[in-house]
């Protein structure tokens, strides 16, 4: 009974942690989903109209074709880094939409990183969604989350964490720290 209460006090303690890191924040969150049509995007341009950071993002779709662990080998048979495939659990949900992936930006710009998901960057080897080259059909939307007052890149790390616990999406997996802790 002692460890399950030491369990206890120490998930209570985490909780406290992570609302103390939000009641810092002055979160801002884009408020309309930005759509993207893999099919009509043709050449590299921006996704979003603005050059920011420390941001949490979560990519989702309506739908996940049957066929999707072919779609997905065969991109990976290509070359291209695709964020690993969560085949062992039940894909989740944000809005009423399945959850493809939940990421995060401290320090680079977001532009970047979503155009490396959407496939608009030749970089096969930095692991990323790469939808264009493999779900070819696919129509996402990306949601936006902005923390203003974030300087520590392991805060940010932390909340993108829960919210990949909560949203279970079915590509990427945890932040390093988070794996780190699991192997322990």
């Amino acid at each position: 009974m002692e460890a399950k209460t030491e369990l206890k006090k120490m998930a209570d303690n985490y909780t406290q942690f992570i609302q103390g890191i939000l009641e810092k924040q002055q979160m801002l969150n884009v408020p309309f989903p930005i759509n993207v049509d893999i099919t009509k995007i043709n050449k590299p341009t921006s996704v979003i109209d603005f050059v920011t950071t420390n941001i949490i993002y979560i990519i989702t779709t309506e739908n996940i074709p049957d066929n999707i662990k072919k779609l997905y080998a065969d991109g990976r048979d290509k070359g291209w880094s695709i964020a690993q495939y969560n085949e062992y659990r039940e894909c989740g949900y944000f809005l009423g939409e399945k959850c493809i992936y939940v990421g995060s930006c401290s320090k680079e710009d977001i532009n970047t990183r979503l155009k490396q998901h959407i496939g608009l960057s030749n970089s096969k080897g930095t692991s990323s969604l790469h939808l264009k080259h493999w779900w070819t059909d696919a129509k996402i939307k990306i949601y936006l989350f902005k923390f203003n007052n974030i300087v520590n890149s392991d805060d940010l790390q932390s909340i993108e964490d829960i919210v990949w616990d909560i949203c279970k999406p079915f590509l990427g997996k945890k932040g390093p720290r988070s794996r780190k802790f699991e192997k322990d």
